[in-house]
């Protein structure tokens, strides 16, 4: 198991783009608090993942939604849940490499199967799947096929 560093993510400071993190200092015994800019925690979370086995493109899906939680107020749902991320990974519940498919298809509507993947992976091809039917036919809606627990996903879309 990776040591975690960042465990213990309670708050965000969207003027500095960083996350406050607290953890406990065993060498002075102390609680220390660090300010770690959002570039950082991304490429070590998404790091973690490609250690793991995961594509580049599925660790940094995971690494921004992950981090765009925190970043929103949602700490409970964000980075917080790097460890549980991992141990699903490490367990074999999550397919770490899995690409999310479209099973059925109409004009305006489709269904998409996760694949037994990150659910940061699937939500993400949902959402781009229902803004290209809704961009065509004036209303996409997606529904996804997902076995992992999606909880609360924060996606800034540009």
């Amino acid at each position: 198991m990776l040591p975690l560093l960042y465990n213990f993510i309670y708050q965000s400071s969207r003027i500095a783009q960083t996350i406050v993190s607290r953890h406990y200092c065993g060498c002075e015994g102390v609680f220390c608090t660090h300010m770690i800019p959002l570039v950082d925690i991304k490429r070590f979370i998404a790091d973690c993942f490609i250690s793991l086995g995961a594509t580049d493109s599925n660790a940094e899906i995971v690494a921004d939604g992950l981090v765009n939680t925190d970043y929103m107020g949602e700490v409970k749902y964000g980075v917080s849940q790097l460890e549980n991320y991992i141990k699903s990974v490490d367990d074999h519940t999550c397919n770490p490499k899995a690409q999310p498919q479209i099973e059925e298809e109409h004009t305006s509507v489709a269904v998409v199967n996760g694949n037994n993947g990150f659910g940061h992976v699937t939500a993400k091809f949902c959402m781009d799947v229902a803004m290209e039917k809704a961009l065509t036919t004036g209303i996409g809606m997606v529904a996804a096929k997902v076995e992992l627990k999606l909880k609360k996903q924060i996606f800034r879309f540009h």
